[in-house]
């Protein structure tokens, strides 16, 4: 079955170690602060702090952000 990916509070983000080239853009626009990393290193994404905005997804684009 694949999910729809409608319901927030069943979304968790996640940033593929094999996409990310640590260009910041996610990190930028993280409105909690959830996204860390160094320039051109991986970022990785605090799912304690995450609100599920899909935020990182929308900017990436390297489709590194993906859904679980």
């Amino acid at each position: 079955m694949i999910a729809a990916g409608v319901c927030r509070a069943l979304t968790t983000f996640v940033i593929s170690k094999e996409l990310c080239t640590g260009c910041m853009a996610c990190a930028k626009v993280c409105p909690v602060d959830a996204i860390t990393g160094a320039k051109k290193k991986l970022h990785v994404i605090d799912q304690e702090k995450c609100t599920r905005c899909g935020a990182c997804r929308t900017v990436c684009r390297f489709d590194a952000v993906r859904t679980e």
